[in-house]
Formats: structure tokens, C-alpha cells, sequence
């Protein structure tokens, strides 16, 4: 799947069926993760396996279920870091598509 595809094929989820994420597709994840980390100056993180991620209020505001897998983008207080943050990280989110 290319990206366009990808972009067309994502939708949001709320209710995570709990399954792993495969070593093969955590490895490709973090690969990328990595180079985009180099060339943006962000700190993006493939956390995996933290249940306790979206508990609580923000679970029931967002209504989340099963969410044990997210990436966390960090980086520089700086003007432009929300938009570093949304360009990179959506292509994280593509490739996770």
C-alpha cells in the first residue's frame, strides 16, 4: 500500500481489539520512526504494550476501549512544533495503515 492508498484507508478507531502488533510491523515502525526522529529533531516513541495508556476520564471522554499501543511525539517547545509533530507524525500513522 502506498501512501495515498493508505491516506484513503485510514479512518479513526475507538475500540482497539487488543491485538499485538507484530514484530515485523513494530520493527518497520521503528525503523521509520527513527530516520523522521534525525531529520525533524522530535522524539516520536512506539510505546507498546501499555495498558493503562488511556484509562480513566480521558478513556470515557474519548470513549477509548482496548487502547494499549500509541505513539508519543515530544520535542522543543518551539513556534512550529505542532506542526512538525502533525507532518511527522502522520506519516508514522500512514505507514501504520
Amino acid at each position: 500500500m502506498n501512501l495515498i492508498q493508505a491516506a484513503y484507508a485510514r479512518h479513526a478507531v475507538r475500540h482497539f481489539d487488543g491485538k499485538p502488533i507484530n514484530a515485523k510491523d513494530k520493527k518497520e515502525l521503528n525503523a521509520l520512526i527513527k530516520k523522521l526522529n534525525a531529520k525533524s529533531g522530535l522524539q516520536m516513541q512506539l510505546i507498546i504494550n501499555e495498558p493503562k495508556a488511556f484509562g480513566g476520564l480521558k478513556a470515557k471522554i474519548c470513549n477509548f476501549t482496548g487502547c494499549v499501543n500509541y505513539l508519543a511525539i515530544v520535542g522543543p517547545k518551539t513556534k512550529d512544533l505542532g506542526e512538525k509533530a502533525g507532518y511527522y507524525g502522520e506519516q508514522v500513522v500512514l505507514k501504520a495503515q
